[in-house]
């Protein structure tokens, strides 16, 4: 094919799409363009082992420099695209000339919220690039105390990190319990009890009101100052859709995609964190954050533009690394009507198993892989269990095996 690609946005989905293209044998012209120093690379290892000094900035790379030459694909760095232009097929990039595309895809990711201070103060930190990363790095020192807003999968994170290293961690939780957003309150509340044994003091139903200015006292909405050498606040990120909103593509929380990745225009993608995209399991729209997102819709979107069509199907799935403690999500938390807890608690390795009419819809595991890829298998297979067999004594969920038809 002589078509020419053209990816905005340097992350998982952007990289992983020019890949899976020269993987399948596109032979045409792929340009990516990133507003950052840096090809493309992973980011949900910013607040895990980059963060720790366990991984360096070469391995959160998708490929090496010499891939993208020895593959001809054009990264264009440092680059802010301005528009869209969808009738004359271009994309106007800040100080240089507009580039042509044939098939556009893309790969903005999200925005991070921020605080909504009083003032602006430049003493709070955030994670969303290596660059953030690097300047948080280096502020970790032994003896200092810092407070995280927000307890979230990256808060807590940083607080596991922040705790090895030796510091006093304080987290503001604006809920009344952490990951509200992701997970259960039953593994909430031991992920929580985790942090406190290790000598976090978690606050909860208080929100960040101001930081005063030139300093790091912390102000709350209930007057309380609370003093810190580093403020972190990670409270949450929203899709980045300005230009395809302004090129009048349908968005609705996040850019509106068919199940090939395919927006409203038949002749762009989009894919990541900014897509939104219908789910056969779950039978409705997701937005998800997450690497085996971006890396899956990648392929379907590079199968797309390939004319070989494999629509987007996938149980979504995250993961977390807190202390000792990897937690692995397969599926989406919901209300549910059956619970299975396989494991213990106390040794640290079990698994929450939800059940909701007779399917398994979410499993929260924790140092037990096993279930998580089981509990990922049960609920791409759809099987629908006897209510009797869920209601009964059976307290592991590897005894659903063999109801499942998945050996």
């Amino acid at each position: 094919m002589s078509e020419k690609i053209v990816i905005i946005g340097g992350g998982q989905a952007g990289g992983m799409v020019s890949v899976y293209l020269r993987q399948m044998k596109f032979s045409g012209e792929i340009t990516i363009v990133t507003e950052e120093n840096y090809f493309p690379y992973q980011r949900p290892a910013l607040s895990k082992g980059f963060l720790s000094g366990e991984i360096k900035e070469e391995r959160l790379m998708i490929k090496t420099e010499n891939y993208y030459q020895d593959n001809n694909i054009e990264v264009l760095k440092n680059s802010h695209v301005t528009e869209i232009d969808k009738i004359n097929k271009t994309i106007s990039i800040e100080g240089t000339k507009d580039i042509s595309y044939d098939k556009l895809v893309i790969a903005t990711g999200s925005i991070l919220n921020k605080l909504r201070l009083q003032k602006e103060n430049n003493n709070v930190h955030y994670i969303r690039t290596i660059n953030d990363a690097n300047g948080i790095k280096d502020k970790l020192q032994s003896g200092e105390k810092i407070i995280i807003v927000g307890g979230g999968y990256i808060g807590l994170e940083l607080a596991s990190i922040a705790i090895k290293k030796k510091l006093e961690v304080i987290i503001i939780e604006a809920d009344d319990y952490l990951m509200s957003r992701t997970t259960s309150r039953q593994m909430s509340e031991f992920i929580s009890d985790k942090h406190k044994s290790m000598g976090v003091k978690i606050i909860f139903n208080k929100s960040v009101e101001n930081i005063e200015n030139k300093s790091s006292i912390v102000v709350c909405d209930d007057n309380t100052k609370l003093k810190s050498d580093i403020v972190f606040a990670g409270i949450g990120i929203r899709p980045n859709i300005m230009l395809a909103e302004n090129a009048g593509l349908k968005c609705n929380n996040g850019i509106l995609v068919d199940e090939n990745g395919k927006t409203s225009d038949e002749d762009i993608f989009a894919v990541g964190d900014c897509s939104n995209h219908p789910n056969k399991t779950y039978q409705k729209r997701l937005r998800l954050e997450s690497v085996h997102n971006a890396v899956e819709q990648s392929k379907t979107v590079a199968c797309n533009i390939l004319a070989k069509p494999e629509p987007y199907n996938q149980v979504p799935w995250f993961w977390s690394d807190q202390y000792n403690l990897k937690l692995q999500v397969a599926g989406i938390f919901n209300e549910y009507e059956n619970l299975i807890i396989s494991g213990s608690k106390k040794k640290e390795s079990f698994s929450l198993s939800f059940f909701k009419k007779n399917k398994l819809i979410c499993v929260e595991a924790i140092n037990r892989p096993k279930d998580f890829m089981l509990g990922r298998k049960i609920i791409a297979s759809g099987k629908q269990f006897d209510s009797e067999l869920i209601e009964s004594e059976i307290s592991d969920l590897s005894a659903f095996r063999k109801y499942s038809s998945l050996d």
